[in-house]
Parts: structure tokens; C-alpha cells; sequence
């Protein structure tokens, strides 16, 4: 593929998430705490889920979870971490 279909395809891309970001943003209303997203996972901001289900079946907390919380400067304390675990074992 070449370097210019490639800038294309990323320009695309992100022209189509700054369409989906409004509207979602708008139906989640940046939601700032955990909250059931209707599947029972934790779940928080626009669509972020805290707890996934990997490819052997089983769910877990997300593997980049403490990183991503860190860049966004999103408190993760380890009461927060022992719940998501609870959650992700009752969810199994």
C-alpha cells in the first residue's frame, strides 16, 4: 500500500471518528464514573471498558487499564481495581 493511500485511509478514519465523537459524546454525556453499559460491564467515559472479554472466553480486567487511566488522569484507586476484579470473575 502506498504511503498516499495509506494518509487517505487515516484521514478518513479520523474525519469519521470527529462525526461519531459529538453524537456519542452527546448519548453517553461523557460519563465520568464507571456505569453498566446494558451488558453488565464496568465501563466509563464514551464506551471505555474497564473489564473485556479476551479470546479464551474468559473476562478480565482490561490488560492497559492502570496505563490508560494514567494518560487520561483518571483516579484508579485499588479499591476501584479489586471491584473490577470481583466484576470480571462474577462476569466468568
Amino acid at each position: 500500500m502506498t504511503d498516499h493511500k495509506k494518509r487517505q485511509i487515516d484521514d478518513y478514519g479520523q474525519r469519521s471518528l470527529d462525526k461519531i465523537y459529538p453524537l456519542a459524546s452527546h448519548l453517553e454525556r461523557d460519563k465520568h464514573n464507571y456505569y453498566n453499559n446494558g451488558r453488565h460491564v464496568p465501563t466509563i467515559g464514551i464506551g471505555y471498558a474497564a473489564v473485556v472479554l479476551e479470546r479464551d472466553g474468559r473476562w478480565v480486567v482490561k490488560p492497559t487499564l492502570e496505563a490508560d487511566m494514567r494518560a487520561a488522569k483518571i483516579p484508579l484507586g485499588d479499591s476501584q481495581k479489586k471491584t473490577l476484579r470481583a466484576i470480571a470473575d462474577e462476569l466468568n
